[in-house]
């Protein structure tokens, strides 16, 4: 999965906030914009296991530019 050029206020690819679970193998993270968090903002009691995940030419104008996180990853 490749998920490239998003653009938001937060997590240019993903924005995750609240209660779950996400799991992801095998992606790419590429060419993402965001004010935080890049390519990705994680924030909340969600719980993040990666495994293969590539962060490239991710940039946030704030902070994270490839992820922002405040919540457990594994």
């Amino acid at each position: 999965v490749i998920l490239r050029e998003g653009r938001a206020r937060w997590g240019g690819a993903l924005y995750e906030i609240g209660a779950g679970t996400t799991a992801m193998d095998n992606v790419a993270i590429l060419d993402n914009r965001a004010e935080i968090g890049g390519g990705w903002y994680h924030n909340g009691n969600s719980i993040s296991a990666l495994s293969n995940v590539t962060f490239s030419g991710n940039i946030a104008t704030q902070r994270g530019g490839a992820m922002q996180v405040n919540a457990p990853v594994t």
